[in-house]
């Protein structure tokens, strides 16, 4: 598949998380553009949260969390969507959540990750508001 298809591909699946976002309580969601500066992540719907938004056949995951959580900062919480073959709703698509990071010397050290569903992270997000998944749970040394 050409670099073209590739991208578009990325931006239809990148639309797709919006559109689902926008119907389920995240009415300002929207995808950041190439011209929108240094983007922490994909997309703009939540406040204090990294969404990373994949759509490729082979995994990567290790990579896309580390670019996630890079992205994120210390201050936002890292979430990567990846669309699910087979599952056209958005809240069936695979996610993983950074749940900790910790930081050596101001580097990433490790993170924990949770897997679900994005509608599961959505909703886990409603129980804890992101601030309050990160406080307390990061550590640096």
């Amino acid at each position: 598949m050409s670099g073209a298809a590739n991208r578009r591909r990325g931006a239809d699946a990148e639309r797709a998380v919006v559109a689902w976002l926008r119907e389920h309580g995240y009415p300002d969601a929207r995808r950041y553009l190439a011209g929108d500066g240094r983007q922490p992540g994909d997309i703009d719907a939540i406040p204090g949260v990294c969404i990373e938004v994949k759509d490729r056949k082979q995994s990567a995951w290790p990579t896309w969390i580390r670019q996630a959580v890079l992205e994120a900062g210390q201050d936002r919480l890292a979430v990567v969507v990846r669309r699910s073959r087979g599952k056209p709703a958005v809240g069936e698509w695979e996610a993983r959540w950074v749940t900790f990071r910790s930081y050596i010397d101001g580097e990433l050290y490790s993170v924990n990750v949770k897997t679900g569903t994005f509608g599961e992270f959505i909703a886990s997000l409603e129980d804890d508001a992101p601030a309050a998944v990160l406080s307390g749970k990061e550590t640096a040394k």
